[in-house]
């Protein structure tokens, strides 16, 4: 191929722009630009096919029901169904619970066609559930949107209620890059749910999104599939390499693009032998998986996707 390129006035790089460079096979090429000042980058630069990534734009969005309610319990959905996931089936039962109104729920990921950045977004919310269902919902319930699946169960103990969410889709490259972009507005009512006999609120702390990409064993030792939850996607031994946004506070209504390189835990590699999954995870509050966030912070997330090799 022969890459054409500019750089700024008085830089010069090598190799030239222009001059036919091999990239097949996966090969890259690197060129140094030195600025006027004599300092120099490296840039790698290789040929990324189609089918090194996994994009989700979030443009097709479908009906879903609860299995044992389904002409009462429906929400929309982003496709693909077996890819990406939402939590929004327990919010249907939170509403169901909600006789009277009273907390005038919505679904906690929701489909947005006229704020997107390009197109369709996905917009998540964290919304105060404190007492709903007799005791069963959390202080706070989290917007979220992952790739996996939820498998609701009327649970009410924290840790299992954690368990709903399976995080991973099979993945068969070497990951490289996250990118995206989001749009944030934090809340004001900040809620503490860790301890759900002493919910505190109001507490001054200031929430935060939450968005990730993690790259997983599928098998254990024993050739067991590995499947991530919401109580062990933090700490699990078969987590590889991980892609965040390093700031995940307010944007001040504007959208912001995110381009993050994916890091290994210590001790780990990636080896093409092995079986993986990828878990792309979005949260309207970074804590939310310890009850913890502000009541109506919103995020809206787009054209998100990992590139690989």
């Amino acid at each position: 191929m022969i890459p054409t390129f500019q750089v700024s006035d008085k830089a010069t790089v090598s190799p030239a722009s222009g001059i036919a460079q091999d990239f097949s096979g996966g090969k890259s090429v690197e060129y140094i630009v030195m600025a006027e000042n004599g300092t120099t980058k490296v840039y790698t630069v290789s040929i990324v096919g189609k089918n090194n990534i996994l994009k989700y734009s979030f443009e097709e969005w479908g009906e879903q029901a609860d299995k044992t309610n389904p002409d009462k319990m429906k929400w929309s959905s982003p496709l693909p169904f077996n890819e990406l996931a939402t939590a929004n089936n327990g919010v249907a039962y939170l509403k169901a619970f909600d006789f009277a109104n009273k907390y005038n729920l919505s679904y906690g990921t929701l489909e947005e066609k006229e704020a997107g950045y390009k197109g369709t977004a996905a917009k998540l919310i964290t919304q105060y559930t404190k007492g709903v269902g007799f005791g069963m919902a959390p202080a706070i319930t989290p917007g979220s949107l992952f790739t996996g699946r939820f498998e609701f169960q009327a649970v009410t103990d924290p840790k299992e209620q954690l368990k709903l969410t399976k995080f991973g889709i099979p993945y068969a490259k070497k990951p490289l890059y996250f990118k995206g972009a989001f749009k944030y507005k934090a809340g004001d009512n900040f809620v503490d749910g860790s301890d759900k006999n002493d919910v505190k609120e109001n507490t001054g702390d200031k929430d935060q999104c939450g968005i990730y990409a993690l790259l997983y064993e599928a098998t254990n030792e024993k050739e067991e599939e590995v499947i991530l939850d919401g109580n062990t996607i933090t700490n699990s031994e078969y987590r590889v390499a991980i892609a965040q946004i390093k700031d995940g506070s307010d944007t001040e209504d504007k959208w912001v693009e995110f381009n993050e390189t994916f890091t290994y835990f210590a001790g780990k590699v990636y080896d093409s032998s092995k079986k993986y999954k990828m878990a792309i995870v979005c949260s309207s509050s970074k804590a939310g998986d310890s009850f913890k966030g502000a009541v109506n912070s919103t995020l809206f997330v787009d054209e998100l996707e990992i590139i690989g090799e």
